[in-house]
């Protein structure tokens, strides 16, 4: 317990000694800061909140898997024509 005592004594007396040290922590604290309020914001926009879709539970992943069991784009043409089949 002493030796904390002592470290933040040293801290508070370096901070008040040298002001390009004072200068540099709090620069560096404020980086930080801002750095993470904002990867939180994005993180808690993209990930966390629900998506703003009054039915979002009726969303719906499409995937198609070939008879080798390999995923096919959505974008393959031949996805294209067995949906158009299912519709005619």
């Amino acid at each position: 317990m002493d030796e904390l005592i002592r470290d933040i004594c040293r801290s508070i007396r370096d901070l008040t000694d040298r002001p390009a040290f004072r200068l540099a922590s709090t620069l560096s604290l404020a980086v930080v800061i801002g750095t993470c309020a904002v990867l939180f914001s994005i993180v808690d926009s993209v990930l966390l909140r629900q998506l703003p879709n009054p039915k979002a539970e009726h969303l719906a992943e499409l995937k198609q898997i070939s008879p080798s069991a390999r995923r096919a784009n959505l974008c393959d043409p031949s996805f294209d024509r067995e949906v158009q089949s299912l519709y005619e």
